[in-house]
């Protein structure tokens, strides 16, 4: 493995216990001080383009700050390293650090124009990147600390292994059908959460892990409320559409559906219609009750399938209307609300009319 020392042109003596301890961790050192770097001589800017070739090529990188400013190391090195993915961290000495927070502070200016740009750079990283940077006091110390981190990057490494490896332990279970009524324990529970939450796992196998914690009952509302606005779109629409097997008896069902109208509000059409048919579906109800929040309307896709998934259901929607004022009140105020969408389709809105009809000759009657 390739481990990479950044930083301006001050780092003569930091050179030699970094390559110490590169040596002692079993690291190929690699610094453009003596010579360690990777070259392509043709084109411009070939300084730029060696450190870039040779950030490409090192597993982790340090970068130092010492007093100077190196204009390559922050504006290409640094940038570079964040958006390959690299590893790295950053040392800096001590009497630097503490000038950089006097001067955060208003209680010194820095004396140069290099000290200013190396102080803004800092701050960049601090305050824009969010990145920790580690004071060192002196070589020694700076030997110690480069030990430490390094090792908890192998730590890190080793747990993501390990990760990797319980994850792998569940994969054959991902891959069955339905699973309702089996016996599973809470690791294989824990394991496939962090499958389905993962958003850099692929997307298929996240929708095999949303499955199996459907067939055994393990997501929680605020979980479900999380999945509805999940990044990838394909897991928040899967999710909306299996709303009805996802929602059980001790959810919270009411926040459950303020959660998927408000995420109908900002979502596109498909994620809406998707919803339609799971609300009514759970229970319809609620489903008059909350309904009424996606209007006004620009798609007629909206109005055109509540009308449909509750004439589907007029028999059930009636009894509800019959059984209580404010459920008949809710249900003719969202009938109605579809029937006022301005277009020219008739069969639809004819059969709004109807269930209206129908409802209040039923209420009047009784």
């Amino acid at each position: 493995m390739k481990i990479m020392l950044c930083g301006a042109s001050d780092l003569n003596d930091n050179l030699p216990f970094f390559k110490r301890v590169a040596s002692e961790m079993g690291f190929e050192p690699l610094n453009y001080l003596s010579g360690e770097v990777y070259y392509h001589q043709y084109g411009e800017d070939n300084w730029t383009s060696n450190s870039r070739l040779t950030v490409e090529s090192a597993d982790v990188i340090v970068f130092v700050i010492n007093s100077g400013y190196g204009k390559i190391t922050w504006k290409d090195e640094l940038p570079k390293t964040i958006e390959s993915g690299k590893n790295f961290l950053i040392l800096c000495r001590k009497e630097t650090y503490d000038l950089y927070l006097l001067v955060k502070d208003g209680k010194v200016k820095p004396a140069t124009d290099e000290s200013s740009s190396l102080i803004k750079q800092i701050e960049e990283m601090e305050n824009g990147y969010q990145i920790t940077i580690v004071p060192y006091v002196d070589l020694s110390d700076f030997s110690q600390k480069l030990k430490t981190h390094i090792n908890g990057l192998y730590k890190i490494a080793l747990n993501a292994l390990q990760l990797r490896n319980q994850r792998a332990t569940i994969l054959p279970l991902l891959k069955l059908g339905n699973i309702q009524g089996e016996k599973f324990n809470p690791l294989q529970i824990k394991i496939a959460k962090e499958i389905l939450f993962d958003v850099f796992e692929p997307k298929e196998l996240r929708k095999r892990a949303l499955n199996f914690l459907i067939d055994v009952s393990a997501l929680s509302e605020d979980e479900i409320a999380n999945l509805l606005v999940d990044v990838e779109s394909g897991i928040a629409r899967k999710t909306v559409v299996d709303l009805p097997r996802l929602v059980r008896e001790n959810h919270d069902i009411d926040s459950i559906f303020k959660e998927v109208i408000s995420c109908c509000i900002e979502n596109e059409v498909g994620f809406v219609r998707r919803a339609i048919r799971s609300l009514i579906e759970i229970d319809i109800s609620l489903a008059i009750k909350y309904l009424p929040a996606l209007f006004p309307v620009q798609d007629i896709g909206t109005p055109r399938r509540i009308v449909t998934f509750l004439y589907e259901r007029a028999e059930a929607l009636t009894e509800l209307c019959q059984s209580n004022t404010e459920y008949y009140k809710a249900t003719i105020n969202l009938l109605k609300l579809c029937i006022g969408y301005k277009t020219e389709e008739k069969d639809w809105k004819e059969r709004a009319q109807i269930l209206v009809d129908q409802i209040e000759d039923k209420i009047i009657n009784n």
